[in-house]
């Protein structure tokens, strides 16, 4: 099977058989949509011993914010969660849910077109500047579900970040389907994670 350039990054998690359906269906819908927002160096897998499968889709911009895909072996949850820390998978587990899959006869489809809703679901970014310059020292992502659901926010690590004069807005809307880039990047840098190369069984 020739090898995909999503999820190469992991933390010594095989693809186990009864998971390979759906690994392979994920990877064959990012590779035919490839999200404008997603760096595919970025997106990587971790589990839960054997029940559980996690593939984490980072936004290239926004500090960890991520579309989470878990995989078990009756059900899949499509969530989003602000990720900085994989010590513990808690970020994950208190992330928001927007669709559960059951392994239906039809589940495949679901799946698919569950993922191309998620790229295209606008993330709200709500920024914060110094009273003086355009220096960005807080920003807040809010997800857009029945209004609007917080995720978290990025303090830490900004204070130095310079924006443009003509781009010092309180307010930016993204997705990772969507080409226009933001004026700051704020690139996902998880701490306390060993990865490792991953292939596909």
């Amino acid at each position: 099977m020739q090898e995909s350039n999503w999820f190469k990054q992991g933390i010594g998690r095989p693809v186990y058989e009864h998971e390979q359906e759906f690994f392979t269906k994920v990877v064959e819908i990012f590779d035919k949509e490839c999200p404008s927002q997603v760096n595919p160096l970025d997106t990587f897998l971790t589990g839960e011993g054997n029940p559980v499968l996690i593939l984490i889709i980072p936004h290239h911009c926004l500090d960890g914010v991520s579309l989470v895909l878990w995989h078990e072996e009756n059900h899949i949850s499509i969530r989003w969660s602000h990720i900085g820390n994989l010590s513990t998978h808690d970020a994950i587990d208190f992330g928001i849910i927007t669709h559960y899959i059951g392994k239906h006869p039809d589940w495949l489809n679901e799946l698919s077109e569950c993922l191309r809703g998620e790229f295209n679901r606008e993330i709200i970014i709500r920024c914060k500047y110094s009273k003086k310059s355009t220096v960005l020292y807080c920003a807040k992502y809010y997800l857009h579900l029945y209004g609007e659901r917080y995720i978290g926010r990025t303090i830490k690590g900004i204070n130095h970040l310079r924006c443009l004069n003509t781009f010092r807005n309180k307010e930016f809307k993204t997705s990772l389907a969507l080409t226009d880039n933001l004026p700051f990047c704020l690139k996902p840098k998880l701490s306390k994670v060993t990865y490792k190369k991953h292939k596909m069984q």
